[in-house]
């Protein structure tokens, strides 16, 4: 990390823009605080909210409305579909017109638009540069840490990208936060429990998305959760029993969830037991992926 944000630090004199690119499910957790103050106002700093179209539609039209008239530009893009990707571009086109007035004035007529692409890891910095060079100009994976260190790619005869290493920040203070970034992939698999993040992520979306979890996977909660009567606390909270921390009653919730889902899909080991593991990296990798539907995991309120 300390490397990362040396080298955004380093070149930042050799870009024109900034673009941040943070996750569309998690606005707020997915910005990195450290990103906003090594810009500072040295140069335009423009935040694109990626992967909307794994994001629920009507919250991402809340967050528009909210960041509407904020000191910073926010556009909602989708590097996978490319929606947009012609915003973004004009904007930061935008940013740039009396540079480039000034370079004229100096004889200096191949100017060209140099745009640094930053933010978290598993943002999707690497596909969205590809989506605008129209090629495979950059590594991308499904998973943080595929951009090992800068790279420059030509995107036309005007723009130019740089391509960094997605970085986090040292400490997180809100546990919210963690949990928001590990549920998205952002955080290593390493560093995560999966049986526990899973349940978690599916006591979270309960309280919203009940019915996408019911889709996809063929269940009845109100079914699987008949012993357990806690869960109506949602019918009266929600999710802010997740905002307040309540994570013991959440995780109690969603491991009889993610048993009900082991049990439904087959994933029995040795003796009947439900094998709690294959299930839970199931449930991450088919949520990270939309395939429980557009699910987003802030709202603006």
């Amino acid at each position: 990390m300390a490397k990362t944000r040396k080298l955004l630090q380093e070149n930042l004199g050799l870009v024109d823009v900034v673009i941040e690119l943070s996750d569309a499910r998690i606005p707020l957790s997915s910005r990195n605080p450290d990103l906003a103050m090594l810009v500072g106002n040295r140069k335009p700093l423009i935040r694109a909210y990626n992967k909307t179209d794994l994001a629920d539609p009507q919250v991402t039209g809340q967050w528009q409305k909210s960041l509407a008239g904020t000191d910073i530009y926010n556009v909602f893009i989708s590097s996978a579909t490319g929606a947009g990707l012609t915003e973004l571009m004009y904007i930061a086109n935008e940013q740039i017109k009396m540079k480039l007035v000034r370079d004229k004035v100096r004889g200096l007529l191949t100017s060209k638009l140099r745009i640094m692409i930053a933010g978290i890891p598993n943002s999707g910095k690497s596909t969205l540069i590809n989506k605008l060079s129209g090629r495979r100009a950059a590594a991308a994976a499904d998973k943080p840490g595929v951009t090992r260190g800068k790279q420059w790619i030509m995107i036309n005869e005007s723009i130019e990208l740089l391509d960094t290493p997605g970085v986090l920040w040292p400490k997180f203070d809100n546990p919210e936060v963690a949990l928001n970034l590990a549920f998205t992939g952002t955080i290593g698999e390493n560093a995560v429990d999966p049986e526990e993040l899973a349940a978690l992520l599916l006591a979270k979306i309960n309280s919203d998305y009940k019915s996408s979890i019911e889709r996809r996977y063929k269940v009845v909660l109100k079914e699987i959760l008949a012993e357990f009567p806690e869960h109506q606390l949602h019918n009266n909270v929600g999710s802010q029993r997740y905002l307040n921390g309540n994570n013991e009653l959440l995780l109690k919730e969603g491991t009889i969830i993610l048993d009900g889902i082991g049990r439904k899909r087959g994933f029995l080991s040795e003796g009947g037991r439900i094998d709690t593991l294959r299930t839970s990296i199931m449930i991450l990798d088919e949520f990270r992926g939309g395939r429980i539907g557009r699910i987003s995991l802030e709202r603006p309120s």
